[in-house]
C-alpha cells in the first residue's frame, strides 16, 4: 500500500507537487471483502501518483475545483491482505491495471475482483497467487458477486467503464481501442 507522500497543506504555497496515491488511489469507495477463513480483509487499490497544482482562485462557492492535477506515469492495481486486528499488511499482489469494483472471498479459499481492462481474477486467499483468469474484453468497476441455484455456485460481474476508470487506462496505449460494453458475465464455480 502506498504512504502518502507529503502532509496535508502540501499545496499551501502552490507549487505542483507528486502526491501518492493519486486522486482516485488508494482505495476509495469500491468495496473490500473479509475472509472468515483466512480472517483478513482484501483491500483493492489503484497504485499510482498524480502531480497536483493548486489554484485558490479555481475554488467557487458550490463547486470545488481548487487546481488540476496530471497522473504522469501508468495507474496499476493491487490487492492487500490486511489483518483487521493489527492493520499489518500480510501480502500485497500487485496488478497490471486499475480495480475500481472491489474484491470477493468466497469459502472456497478464493479472492476475486475484475480489472479495467477486462480481465477477471481469482487468486488464492492464503498466498495471493493467481487461481484463473480471464479477459472478456470490456473493463470492470463493478464488484464480483456470487449466488448459487441448486447447489451451484456462480460468480457474476457487471461490465462497462465509467469516465475515471476508463480514465486511469490514460497511459495504457495497448488499452487505446478497448471495447467499453455493458454487459453482465456469469461463471460457474
Amino acid at each position: 500500500m502506498q504512504v502518502y507522500a507529503e502532509a496535508n497543506n502540501v499545496n499551501d504555497d502552490k507549487v505542483t507537487r507528486t502526491v501518492c496515491p493519486n486522486h482516485a488511489g488508494g482505495n476509495n469507495h469500491w468495496p473490500a471483502t473479509y475472509s472468515r477463513n483466512t480472517k483478513l480483509i482484501y483491500i483493492p487499490s489503484v497504485e499510482g501518483c498524480d502531480d497536483i497544482t493548486s489554484d485558490h482562485t479555481r475554488h467557487v462557492k458550490g463547486k470545488f475545483d481548487g487546481g488540476g492535477y496530471v497522473s504522469p506515469q501508468r495507474l496499476t492495481g493491487a490487492i492487500a491482505a490486511v489483518d483487521p486486528t493489527t492493520g499489518q499488511v500480510k501480502k500485497t499482489k500487485e496488478l497490471a491495471y486499475t480495480i475500481f469494483g472491489g474484491t470477493l472471498s468466497t469459502a472456497g479459499g478464493v479472492v476475486m475482483t475484475g480489472l479495467v481492462d477486462g480481465t477477471l481474477v481469482a487468486l488464492d486467499d492464503q498466498t495471493l497467487d493467481v487461481l484463473w483468469s480471464v479477459n472478456v474484453g470490456t473493463g470492470f468497476n463493478a464488484p464480483p458477486m456470487t449466488y448459487a441455484v441448486d447447489g451451484k455456485q456462480y460468480v457474476a460481474i457487471a461490465s462497462g467503464l465509467f469516465r475515471n476508470a476508463r480514465g486511469s487506462l490514460s497511459k495504457s496505449p495497448e488499452m487505446r481501442n478497448m471495447s467499453n460494453a455493458s454487459m453482465i458475465f456469469v461463471f460457474g464455480l
